[in-house]
């Protein structure tokens, strides 16, 4: 699911709490972004969060999968 940075917030108001979350960032290479996001739903209760460390664009480079 794409969720911008304006959307967000409340976007998540709706997930449940212990609901796997998977965070990435399509538009940069460092994780920098996807990280921070994560931190934020983790401070919010959310404790199932990973974050793709090199981002989207390297997960494909590598040859896994990706649904559209």
């Amino acid at each position: 699911i794409a969720v911008d940075c304006q959307t967000f917030g409340p976007f998540f108001a709706g997930v449940p709490r212990d609901q796997a979350i998977v965070i990435y960032c399509s538009c940069c290479s460092g994780g920098g972004v996807s990280s921070h996001y994560a931190e934020k739903l983790m401070m919010r209760g959310y404790h199932r969060v990973e974050y793709l460390e090199n981002s989207l664009h390297a997960w494909v480079e590598a040859g896994f999968p990706v649904e559209r």
